[in-house]
């Protein structure tokens, strides 16, 4: 049996499609194996089969960061240290291809943290500063007598 499940879009993207608009083909191969025992099989592979498993740790900066000199990402690293763990950003052709490639770029995760920090009370506070420019503005403009 030949079943066609999926479409191309012009796009390229494959979607599946319903299972009314599949193509059946019965009996387009010969059979090799009786429908009894492929069914058995399958059944013992559903049995054996393990849930997938998701990355657990989300690193908060993957994706986000690139190297200057190679223009590689960074990827995130598990270090321990003095019996801590602490997460470092790594140049990738860094770590792929050595020295040669690229200098070693490394950053750490606190590092970041208190970077981005900082950026957002930054920002935080200039933000306030310009509500307080634009509410002084209205007041302004709000205590000007209408023109006749």
């Amino acid at each position: 049996m030949s079943i066609n499940r999926k479409s191309v879009t012009n796009c390229g993207k494959v979607t599946r499609l319903p299972k009314e608009q599949w193509y059946r083909h019965e009996g387009f191969y010969p059979v090799i194996i009786e429908r009894d025992r492929w069914l058995q099989v399958q059944s013992l592979l559903r049995e054996k089969a393990r849930p997938t498993v998701c990355n657990k740790t989300q690193h908060r900066y993957a994706g986000l960061l690139t190297c200057r000199e190679c223009g590689n990402p960074f990827v995130p690293m598990n270090r321990y240290w003095r019996g801590n763990r602490r997460v470092e950003y790594v140049c990738k052709g860094y770590q792929r291809n050595g020295k040669s490639y690229c200098a070693s770029h490394r950053i750490h995760e606190e590092t970041l943290d208190a970077m981005t920090w900082e950026w957002l009370t930054q920002t935080q506070k200039h933000r306030k500063e310009e509500l307080e420019k634009i509410l002084d503005l209205q007041k302004m403009w709000a205590s000007r007598k209408p023109i006749s």
